[in-house]
């Protein structure tokens, strides 16, 4: 109303006659609006002619446009909410079946990372593929009477999407090395740190597909509740070390006296109150608990006596107990508020099931190193190399 008052009514400066001009060009494209098309030509400037209700129309437009874009935003946000607590249910049935047995004898997040790459090859959006893991026959991780490893650990993501595989038709087995989506990104000098798209990437797959077994997340809280229930902010650090010497020199730059240093620093430095050490070497887990004490928080797994040997290369411990304590550990350094790491597969696994918190206070060991080495300070090494 207030548009068609000032219209009606222009300013003193226009003369008669462009009044006159202008009321009836307004009445003239009104009565075009209610269906009389009668063409007029005037001579008054566009921006006098331009009538309100094309402007009323204009934005109309774009606020449906606007509703629109908002409804969908949040209906992706529910549905987004309901894959993440009981994932996608698909009306149609699976017609296909394809199972991946793993023949790669390494460390349980290796094959973890591989499985993903699998998952993002052959699973279809549809539902018609049903995807299946097979981990029987793994050197590394021997279980009783051959039994599927990734079951002990994992649901089936066929299970977590909500498909129907008991009238597929077609199945296909596979025991090819699948490939690995990450390209060696965070996991060896090779490849660097990880890639935002890589992070990315395999967060989606973890959410869509993956489920941690209850009794495995039950023992994770239990341990969280015992042991982290007393501390505000804590600092997840896993430092992997034994035979990755190979893939990554830069997680052997620093020595046991350096590290626990350059933690105390953090700490200090980012207002932490104690941090979660999980490591595969033993020597220097006994080291950390003896010089931290009480703000070193450990979880009793399974590690081996030799030195230079992974827990998954070591024939004498159980193959269940140290996969299960691998899963728990990243479980719990997962919940934590922020994270040091060394290039690991279990380090991206741990930033594949992490809260936003711990992606945004993420750094690694070497990168801390570079950064944070001072002039002044007297307890670290210098690095020259």
């Amino acid at each position: 109303r207030r548009r068609r008052k000032k219209r009606e009514r222009p300013t003193s400066s226009i003369s008669a006659n462009n009044r006159t001009m202008i009321h009836l060009h307004w009445e003239r494209s009104h009565d075009n609006r209610q269906g009389n098309r009668q063409h007029t030509t005037t001579a008054t400037p566009p921006h006098l002619l331009l009538p309100p209700y094309k402007k009323q129309r204009t934005t109309n437009g774009t606020m449906e446009k606007y509703r629109t874009r908002i409804s969908s935003m949040q209906d992706s946000k529910k549905q987004q909410q309901q894959q993440q607590q009981c994932g996608p249910c698909y009306k149609e049935q699976a017609e296909e079946i394809h199972i991946w047995r793993s023949c790669h004898h390494h460390g349980l997040f290796s094959n973890f990372t591989l499985a993903l790459t699998f998952l993002k090859d052959h699973f279809r959006q549809d539902g018609r593929v049903a995807v299946a893991i097979d981990w029987s026959n793994l050197k590394t991780y021997p279980t009783p009477r051959n039994s599927n490893l990734w079951d002990m650990l994992f649901m089936q993501p066929f299970t977590t999407s909500g498909q129907d595989i008991r009238h597929a038709k077609i199945l296909r087995t596979s025991s090819q090395f699948p490939g690995d989506f990450t390209y060696f990104s965070g996991i060896s000098d090779r490849g660097g740190d990880i890639h935002p798209k890589i992070l990315h990437q395999g967060r989606q797959l973890v959410l869509q597909h993956i489920r941690v077994r209850p009794h495995i997340e039950e023992k994770a809280l239990k341990f969280i509740s015992a042991k982290m229930k007393g501390f505000q902010k804590i600092l997840a650090v896993h430092i992997r070390r034994t035979d990755k010497y190979t893939e990554s020199r830069l997680n052997f730059m620093l020595r046991d006296v350096d590290i626990y240093h350059m933690i105390q620093l953090h700490l200090t430095m980012k207002g932490y109150d104690s941090f979660f050490l999980c490591t595969d070497d033993q020597k220097l887990k006994t080291f950390m608990s003896s010089v931290a004490g009480k703000t070193c928080i450990t979880y009793n797994s399974h590690l081996s006596k030799h030195d230079h040997v992974p827990p998954h290369f070591d024939e004498n411990i159980d193959g269940y107990s140290k996969a299960e304590d691998v899963v728990v550990e990243v479980l719990c350094m997962a919940s934590c508020s922020g994270f040091i790491s060394t290039l690991s597969n279990v380090a991206n696994g741990v930033l594949f099931f992490a809260n936003d918190t711990l992606i945004r206070n993420h750094v690694y060991l070497h990168n801390l190193v570079t950064h944070s080495v001072s002039k002044n300070s007297t307890n670290l090494v210098k690095f020259s190399e």
